[in-house]
This record gives C-alpha cells, sequence and structure tokens, in this order.
C-alpha cells in the first residue's frame, strides 16, 4: 500500500514528539511549532494574496458583471494553492525533523536547570579564586 507523507507523520507524530523533547531543550523551542508557524504564515500570505487578486479583478469595470465566476475561481485558485502548500510543506517538516533538528544522540543535553547549577558552580569557583589572589 502506498504511504502518503502524511501517513508517514503521522505514524511517526508520536516518534518525533519524543525525539523533539531533546531538540526543544537544544534550542529552546519545538521544531513542530516553528514549522506549524510557517506554514500557518505561508497560508495567512497566500489568502491574502488571493483576497486582494480577487477584489483588484473585480474593481476592473468590464468585469463587474462576473464576480461570481471571478469568487469561484479565486476560490478554486486557494484551493490548489492550499494543496500544494500542504503536501510541500508536509515534505519539508520531514526534511526539518531529519537534517535541520536532528541531534545527534551523542551530544549530551543537559536540562536547564543542570546548567544553571554547572554557572553557579564556576562562578563560586571564580569568586573563591579571586579572593585567594587576593590574600
Amino acid at each position: 500500500q502506498k504511504k502518503t507523507i502524511q501517513n508517514e507523520i503521522d505514524e511517526n507524530y508520536t516518534t518525533k514528539t519524543d525525539l523533539f523533547s531533546r531538540e526543544t531543550v537544544f534550542f529552546g523551542f519545538s521544531p513542530l511549532s516553528f514549522t506549524d508557524g510557517m506554514i500557518n504564515a505561508v497560508n495567512d500570505f497566500v489568502c491574502d494574496g488571493v483576497d486582494t487578486l480577487e477584489n483588484e479583478l473585480k474593481s476592473i469595470p468590464k468585469l463587474k458583471v462576473q464576480h461570481q465566476l471571478i469568487e469561484d475561481c479565486s476560490d478554486r485558485l486557494l484551493q490548489f494553492l492550499t494543496q500544494q502548500i500542504d503536501y510541500n510543506f508536509d515534505k519539508f517538516e520531514l526534511y526539518a525533523a531529519n537534517n535541520i533538528f536532528k541531534i545527534p544522540e551523542s551530544i549530551i543535553i543537559r536540562p536547564p536547570e543542570q546548567i544553571e547549577e554547572i554557572k553557579n558552580y564556576h562562578q563560586l569557583e571564580e569568586k573563591e579564586e579571586e579572593v585567594q589572589q587576593q590574600e
């Protein structure tokens, strides 16, 4: 049976979110929320563009009679563009998850509170060294 990109994403969603906990700690944001934000922004821009195109076509005096045709065509255009964007962003989401946001297992990622403890420890050591040097 042929797998679609969306099926692959859906099947691996639990695994990806589990893996993304490392990436979320490393980057400070969720890779899924990042790609979702990109998709939403592009879809908003496309909707705005199609709306602007529709309004400009309706403002042409020779086309005033064909408002319904313009609306139908702009709806079909928007539907086509949205499908293409969704399909291609599904591919991008997989690529980004596997090639951009993937942190190798060999990299040790410490939780933020542990990093803060290490910083505090080093600051304390530096202060002790300064006190010793002053004596």
